[in-house]
């Protein structure tokens, strides 16, 4: 029974150690410094949203909704970070995205147009 756990971050690796235990195992361990260092901004959003990177990377951008269907992709860089979401049906999405070989997925709300 997993009651609670201990999470540590640090350099870019997370050790997850169960403590519900009076022994304290890992059980698991992974970089994720590649992977969570992307964000995406303003969210919600109505028009448009930006997607930052500490790394400047080019990366691929899928918009998937709750069904799975990509609604849209495109590629963004440090110089073209932005992606227009006028398009998009009002709701919740899933942003994918693909650079140096490892995937992020953050949540988007597509907020009304007024």
């Amino acid at each position: 029974m997993w009651l609670g756990a201990n999470v540590t971050i640090l350099q870019g690796v997370t050790n997850v150690t169960d403590t519900t235990s009076a022994d304290t195992t890992t059980v698991a361990t992974r970089s994720i410094a590649a992977a969570d260092n992307r964000a995406i901004h303003p969210n919600p959003a109505s028009s448009e949203v930006v997607i930052t990177s500490t790394t400047g990377a080019p990366a691929t951008v899928a918009i998937v909704d709750l069904q799975g269907r990509t609604l849209l992709t495109r590629q963004v860089d440090l110089h073209h970070p932005t992606i227009d979401v006028t398009t998009l049906p009002q709701g919740i999405h899933f942003v994918r995205i693909t650079a140096n070989g490892s995937t992020t997925t953050r949540e988007l709300v597509v907020a009304s147009r007024r």
